[in-house]
């Protein structure tokens, strides 16, 4: 595991402190890794859908001509 040092503004911070309080995660480690996680996966799914568009475009145009 890389460990990697970063700077977050302070509304985050106490975001992070909120979780971690509430119980919902057990650390800062665990907030930012899992929200990290989170954001990779919703990355995929909107390049996935982007490409489903780009391919129903290519067809409408092709019906088109």
């Amino acid at each position: 595991m890389t460990t990697m040092n970063i700077s977050i503004i302070p509304e985050l911070a106490q975001l992070i402190h909120e979780k971690v309080t509430s119980r919902m995660y057990h650390s800062a480690r665990e907030v930012v890794r899992k929200r990290l996680r989170l954001l990779k996966e919703q990355d995929e799914i909107r390049l996935i859908r982007l490409e489903e568009l780009r391919k129903e475009i290519t067809i409408g145009i092709q019906q088109l001509e």
